[in-house]
């Protein structure tokens, strides 16, 4: 089956509906029993015309809602779908499951396409004439033989005509033992289809518990990490650097998990990110993107800054010898610098001694 085929497959009448993880999802959580409601409807429009429009007056048409209504609760809905650069929407999870279940329609219309070719081809071979209408199995040629003999030779002896009476007898028991094969042969099909569908529901069962294990170590990644923004980033992140963890090391989920969180609590207390503003911390996409989650603990650890050592006050170079035409402007110049200074927490012996005889004088400025 081509790929134009593959496209123009009619959508199933029926999708798998995974109702723990529904419940689960942290932003369905907070929708409010509309919001659920309106959700459930696009996702069956999803399924059926494989997106749905981001305009919210067309979506609000589909739902059978007030424009207002959907403009509501849109908000609560639109972190569930994703663009898919030609302005339509799409639900990330709805389409995993049409892919795979697509995949296996194409596998079994060409098994079932090669499976009827070779039964046309086995069928011509077996063909009966008119004058042999029961003899369709290999094993009944010779004996078919002899019946279609007998037809073109209507002297023969009574001999011969039991002989055909015999071989129609034996063709008529053939056409029984193939139709059985074949009844047996649907039976063993089916029954293995039926075993197929089963495997396929246990895998799908285990990838959800799996999934869900993955978002919950994510989710304690995510409320750990120090900056605490684009959260539906950073979850699909976290999710995909702890199972690429387990793989490369050969570790478990759970194993896998509980490292990438023991990595982002190091780095939330190191003094890397003590001495980060806020807003220039990366995201927490970004970060485990990177690899950070590999870096050795000294590259997050920022020695402290020096308290800056202040020198004796220069601009009136000290206090000048009272009776100095310029010692008041020079006293109150340096009276700001030192508060200043003393407000920082820099301030010099020298300078706070000085500044502390200035403030308890009368010329002290308020």
């Amino acid at each position: 089956m081509t790929d134009e085929e593959l496209r123009q497959l009619a959508p199933l009448g029926y999708y798998k509906w995974h109702w723990q993880l529904f419940r689960a999802n942290r932003r369905v959580q907070r929708m409010d029993y509309i919001a659920r409601g309106l959700y459930r409807e696009l996702l069956d429009e999803q399924w059926s015309d494989g997106s749905i429009s981001s305009d919210v007056a067309e979506l609000a048409d589909i739902c059978g809602c007030p424009v207002e209504v959907m403009q509501e609760k849109w908000p609560q809905i639109a972190g569930c779908f994703l663009e898919d650069g030609r302005g339509r929407l799409y639900n990330q999870t709805l389409e995993d499951q049409r892919t795979v279940k697509d995949a296996i329609r194409v596998k079994l219309a060409k098994n079932g396409g090669s499976g009827g070719s070779q039964k046309a081809f086995n069928a011509k071979l077996k063909l009966a004439t008119s004058k042999q209408p029961l003899a369709p199995a290999s094993n009944c040629y010779d004996d078919a033989s002899n019946c279609k003999k007998e037809a073109h030779e209507p002297q023969a002896s009574t001999e011969n005509q039991s002989l055909s009476g015999n071989s129609l007898a034996t063709a008529s028991n053939c056409h029984i033992e193939e139709k059985s094969r074949e009844e047996k042969s649907r039976e063993t099909t089916n029954a293995h289809r039926k075993d197929g569908d089963e495997r396929e529901d246990a895998s799908e069962v285990k990838k959800a518990a799996r999934l869900k294990n993955l978002t919950a170590w994510a989710e304690r990644c995510h409320a750990a990490y120090p900056r605490k923004i684009a959260k539906q980033d950073s979850l699909r992140t976290f999710i995909k650097h702890i199972s690429k963890v387990g793989k490369e090391r050969k570790i478990s989920d759970d194993s896998a998990g509980a490292y990438m969180l023991g990595r982002v609590e190091a780095y939330r207390d190191s003094s890397l990110v003590a001495n980060t503003p806020a807003d220039k911390i990366p995201y927490p996409a970004t970060w485990a993107n990177a690899g950070h989650y590999e870096d050795e603990d000294a590259a997050w650890t920022v020695a402290s800054a020096p308290r800056p050592s202040s020198k004796p006050f220069e601009p009136g170079i000290n206090i000048r010898p009272s009776g100095d035409p310029s010692q008041a402007e020079s006293d109150r110049a340096f009276i700001e610098f030192a508060r200043s200074q003393r407000d920082k927490g820099v301030i010099s012996a020298h300078d706070l001694a000085v500044l502390n005889r200035l403030e308890n004088s009368n010329t002290a400025p308020n």
